[in-house]
């Protein structure tokens, strides 16, 4: 299902689809550092209000989305 140009973030994913040991536990950290780097780009765009909230439900929703895709993809 995977090829090589696939970003590594999306084995995390896979592993949870799939079951395997430790796949939640990386989706969710995937999910935290990827809300660290959403925070920036809202605290800019003039974000200022629960911040850490919307940047960790942003980051959920691009994970959701992720995880529906590559559901429909296997």
């Amino acid at each position: 299902m995977l090829t090589q140009t696939e970003p590594p973030s999306t084995y995390a994913l896979v592993d949870l689809l799939e079951g395997r040991s430790g796949g939640l536990a990386r989706t969710v950290g995937l999910a935290v550092v990827r809300a660290g780097l959403i925070a920036p780009g809202l605290y800019a765009a003039g974000v200022r209000e629960r911040l850490v909230v919307k940047s960790l439900a942003a980051s959920a929703s691009i994970t959701l989305l992720l995880l529906a895709w590559y559901a429909v993809k296997r």
